[in-house]
């Protein structure tokens, strides 16, 4: 039998939201809260689930990433890496190169996008990223993304749709540490929760906050 194990990425294999800190890393503190303040009645909105948290994220990253060529974008995602290198989650990381020696398959499952998650795994092998993607067109960001929001319930389709008729086969193990994650650790046989340096087996009846 396959065994697949799938990691989150934000709060679990690193200790901050990368998409934040990216927005931080290119464009500073105070640019960032002024478009908080601008973007305010969305972020009230989807608090009470009345907006969804995609549209909003798609909104905010179109705001400040909108027309900047790809390759200006990887470079960007390139130097990122090695800023967030700092904010690994030690102990998370090692169980993934645990599970890996293993000889299992490894799926980082993330609501953040794949330009910046893959540079800081660039020195692992047979590592699956299931992610968020950006639209790109004449080799600029448009500022939307052609996938849904790779969160809560759409982690599991994503991974199912990457497994195909394999489902039947497969034993699943999943680390996550948010709400966003829920669906993800209910889905896998086997499912962790983690808090910073604690890692504690979830029961699918209990909740997350």
């Amino acid at each position: 039998m396959r065994k697949i194990v799938c990691f989150d990425y934000d709060g679990t294999l690193i200790n901050k939201d990368s998409f934040i800190e990216l927005i931080i890393f290119r464009f500073g503190r105070l640019r960032l809260y002024l478009a908080m303040m601008l973007f305010l009645p969305w972020l009230i909105m989807m608090a009470f689930h009345l907006y969804d948290a995609g549209k909003v994220k798609e909104k905010i990253f179109c705001y400040f990433f909108k027309g900047m060529s790809i390759s200006d974008f990887e470079k960007l995602c390139e130097r990122f890496a090695d800023y967030l290198s700092a904010s690994v989650n030690n102990v998370v990381m090692k169980m993934l190169l645990t599970y890996q020696r293993m000889g299992c398959d490894v799926f980082i499952v993330s609501a953040s996008v794949s330009n910046w998650i893959e540079p800081l795994f660039k020195g692992y092998s047979d590592i699956t990223i299931i992610s968020t993607e950006i639209e790109v067109v004449h080799d600029k960001l448009t500022g939307r993304f052609i996938t849904k929001n790779c969160n809560c319930s759409e982690k599991v389709s994503r991974i199912k749709a990457a497994i195909a008729e394999e489902a039947d086969n497969v034993y699943f193990v999943a680390f996550g540490d948010s709400k966003g994650d829920y669906p993800m650790l209910c889905f896998a046989n086997e499912g962790y929760l983690v808090k910073k340096s604690k890692i504690k087996a979830f029961h699918k009846n209990e909740t997350i906050r």
